[in-house]
C-alpha cells in the first residue's frame, strides 16, 4: 500500500477506508492516463505545453461527459414514469 493511500485511509473513519481507499486508487489511475496522454503528445514532437494543454482537455471533456450524464440521471429519477405505478409524487414528498 502506498503511502499515500494509506494516509487516505487514516484520514477516514474506518466506516470510510473503503470509499477513501477507492478514491485514492482512482485520483491515480486518472493521473496515469493524463500523464499517458502527455507522454504521448511528446514523443510525436509535440511540446510538453501542448502535450498538457491536450491532457487538460481531455479531462474537461470527460468531467462535462459525466456532468452531463449524471443530470440527465438525476432528471430521469424524478420522472412520475420512475415512480411505481407511474402516479406523481406530490411535491413535497419528491423533495425529501
Amino acid at each position: 500500500m502506498s503511502p499515500l493511500t494509506g494516509a487516505a485511509i487514516q484520514a477516514v473513519s474506518p466506516q470510510e477506508g473503503g470509499l477513501a481507499s477507492g478514491v485514492s486508487s482512482t485520483t491515480r489511475r486518472i493521473g496515469a492516463v493524463l500523464g499517458a496522454i502527455v507522454h504521448t503528445r511528446e514523443s510525436g514532437g509535440a511540446s510538453f505545453e501542448s502535450g498538457l494543454n491536450s491532457a487538460f482537455l481531455a479531462a474537461g471533456a470527460v468531467t462535462l461527459g459525466c456532468a452531463v450524464f449524471t443530470g440527465l440521471w438525476l432528471i430521469a429519477a424524478r420522472t412520475p414514469a420512475a415512480i411505481p405505478g407511474g402516479a406523481p409524487m406530490p411535491r413535497s414528498a419528491a423533495r425529501g
